[in-house]
């Protein structure tokens, strides 16, 4: 496996997998502390030397020559670094001060790391305490609880480093993903354009679950699509673990999940092969089982804020339809403002036009369809939505853009492998 696709995996399965064990245990009645962590070490390593032995541990493959071509791949690599120090930086060097980082994830985090899920703390219960969402999805706070007891108190940095290294993870998804269909050089240019966007540097190290839904979605796409290109299971567990993980750090990610599984079976359908008509099957099976427990408890909790999922089916839908008038054209200024995306979006739009021929392909469609039912999904929201839109669309359009640019991003660099008939080298 490439370095990069070695890391990004290693980091992204690690803190994916790291936060529903704390939750299990937690739910078991086992607190977040530095004994779970000795043990949860202790059966890494034993597992990894298990596979160093059986010969069936990962190595990464270094295939880069030194030929002055590829010294242009310093300027993408130097930009990216630029920016992930510049990142850490400014986070690291001052307190949770974002609003919904000190109010939501971080307080969630002392709360998890004060006490378990059973019996279920009265905060989950406290309504006066509501405006924290007492719903949300645990992943980003129990990876901060679990930070928290590893340093033995609950520390601002901690919070930080944790979303440091969470939103760090986003471009060398991305980039794993470009490389798979692109060379190396556009790959690392693509991924250095996402790194620099404006609204990527104001979200990344605040403390909030936006980049790393958007960095564990990215995983959903990448192996979505590549199960359907080439149906190997291994594909199709990756692709059912990350969503997993994307629908256990915000709300939304349960809507992105069921979008990936959604696409995966109507491609499968589609297509002749006993494995793709089978895998969304085995998708939304793999899926249950790992966020059943999550789906179960947070069921039982109070909802207190606008609760989505109880109103898409309700005659909300058509007594605001008229509210399209005013989503659709906010929803297109937001992606084309030079201030937010720079001219990432005119390049995009340019790539899939004379890429055309990409449509065809599918793996394109199957992140097509993804891309498509998320969006529906935040117009669906916002039609149902009990605020005025006028005040919430500048509040939250950036952010729900911000979750959907990793697919922008994939299918722009796999729409200019078909335009340049470029393969992965």
């Amino acid at each position: 496996m490439r370095p990069v696709e070695l890391f990004a995996l290693c980091g992204t399965l690690g803190a994916g997998c790291a936060g529903l064990l704390f939750f299990w245990a937690s739910l078991a009645g086992i607190a977040t502390s530095r004994m779970l962590l000795l043990g949860i070490g202790t059966g890494v390593v034993a597992g990894l030397s298990v596979l160093w032995k059986t010969n069936r541990l990962i190595m990464p493959v270094f295939r880069l020559h030194l030929k002055s071509r590829n010294l242009w791949l310093m300027i993408p690599l130097l930009l990216v670094c630029y920016t992930l120090v510049v990142m850490a930086l400014k986070s690291l060097a001052g307190p949770v001060d974002e609003w919904d980082g000190f109010s939501i994830w971080a307080f969630k985090a002392k709360v998890l790391a004060d006490s378990t899920l059973t019996p279920a703390p009265a905060y989950f219960h406290d309504l006066t305490l509501s405006y924290s969402h007492l719903d949300y999805p645990l992943m980003v706070p129990f990876l901060i609880a679990g930070d928290y007891s590893a340093t033995g108190g609950t520390y601002d940095l901690s919070a930080k480093f944790v979303s440091v290294f969470l939103d760090a993870l986003l471009v060398p998804m991305v980039y794993a993903g470009l490389r798979w269909r692109l060379k190396a050089f556009p790959a690392a240019m693509l991924a250095a354009t996402l790194a620099l966007l404006p609204t990527i540097g104001r979200y990344s190290g605040i403390v909030c679950a936006d980049i790393p839904l958007a960095v564990f979605y990215t995983g959903t796409l990448i192996y979505s699509a590549r199960w359907v290109a080439s149906p190997r299971w291994q594909f199709l567990v990756l692709a059912a673990l990350f969503a997993a993980f994307t629908a256990f750090t915000k709300n939304e990610g349960l809507v992105l999940s069921l979008a990936g599984g959604g696409a995966i079976l109507i491609l499968g359908t589609c297509l002749r092969q006993w494995k793709h008509r089978i895998g969304g099957i085995f998708f939304f099976i793999g899926f249950l089982a790992l966020n059943g427990a999550w789906i179960w408890w947070n069921h039982q909790l109070p909802r207190t804020h606008e609760d989505y999922g109880s109103k898409i089916f309700s005659l909300l839908l058509l007594e605001n339809s008229q509210r399209m008038e005013q989503i659709l054209p906010a929803l297109i200024v937001y992606a084309g403002d030079p201030s937010n995306w720079g001219f990432a979006s005119c390049f995009a739009v340019i790539v899939i036009a004379f890429g055309w021929r990409g449509f065809r392909l599918n793996h394109l469609q199957v992140v097509w369809l993804m891309f498509g039912m998320q969006m529906a999904s935040y117009i669906i929201a916002y039609i149902v939505t009990p605020w005025d839109l006028t005040e919430l669309l500048p509040k939250t359009a950036d952010r729900l853009i911000l979750q959907a640019t990793p697919a922008i991003c994939l299918i722009a660099g796999w729409h200019w492998a078909v335009l340049f008939r470029q393969s992965r080298a």
